[in-house]
């Protein structure tokens, strides 16, 4: 999961992730050993502006679009709306064509995932087991999901039980919004990884690219820090937050240090 607040940056970073995936690139310090097939289910955007966004990164990139196989599946596209991917009858909908596809990046939970509340667990079983038996079938996904006013995402926190990583992007506190998309990446959960390949990334969009940029304290860690020094306990905040009492407690050594 890749989760923030409207208007940081997420979309952005997704459309990244695919073209660097399908066309086999390296992004930042993660590598890709082989072009792989990537279908982007977009509920929420313009497909014009999507597609000039893809066109602007294969141009920067020098990707030739009739090398990757990298498609769009857009609201826009379609007679009726995508189907509700919550629901047994949405995602059997969509069997035929996920099932020729390495990796999946559904844009977003809100748009897409339509049965019952968002903050009620039992309406996320459907869309759990749906992303289980996806893995087993070896096929990626990337689920895109808005923040909540406390920095953590929106709905059940069992929306990240069986995912192995949940990446938050937040902006900091001084009005990076003039810069546009440029954003604090950090890891809430993640299996496989260690080290550096954990550690925050401070990025911002320059000429159809991201780029690493100076580091500055996110409006997320901001706050955590101001609550740990009113008393509050990690547990607490973490509750606030989303995320794990762990994630309080290494947002405060990172800054402490």
């Amino acid at each position: 999961m890749i989760y923030a607040k409207a208007g940081v940056g997420k979309t952005y970073l997704a459309m990244r992730i695919a073209i660097s995936i399908s066309s086999g690139l390296d992004f930042l310090y993660w590598r890709n050993k082989a072009k792989h097939k990537v279908l982007y289910i977009d509920g929420e955007m313009q497909v014009a502006d999507m597609q000039k966004r893809q066109r602007e990164y294969m141009k920067k990139l020098g990707v030739d679009k009739d090398t990757i196989v990298l498609d769009l599946f857009s609201n826009d596209h379609q007679e009726n709306p995508l189907p509700n991917l919550s629901s047994i009858e949405g995602q059997a909908d969509l069997n035929p064509i996920i099932g020729n596809y390495d990796m999946v990046i559904i844009d977003n939970i809100s748009t897409l995932c339509m049965t019952g509340k968002e903050n009620c667990s039992d309406n996320w079983d459907i869309m759990q087991n749906r992303l289980l038996d996806l893995r087993r079938r070896n096929i990626a996904v990337v689920i895109i999901h808005h923040g909540n006013k406390n920095n953590g995402f929106r709905g059940t926190s069992r929306m990240s039980d069986g995912l192995d990583k949940v990446i938050s992007l937040t902006r900091d506190s001084d009005g990076q919004i003039k810069n546009g998309a440029c954003f604090t990446l950090s890891f809430d959960k993640c299996r496989h990884l260690h080290g550096k390949e954990v550690e925050d990334l401070y990025l911002q969009l320059v000429d159809s690219d991201f780029v690493e940029t100076s580091k500055f304290i996110s409006e997320r860690d901001a706050k955590t820090l101001k609550m740990v020094e009113q008393g509050i306990s990690f547990k607490d905040i973490g509750q606030g937050f989303n995320i794990s009492k762990q994630v309080v407690g290494n947002i405060v050594k990172k800054h402490k240090s």
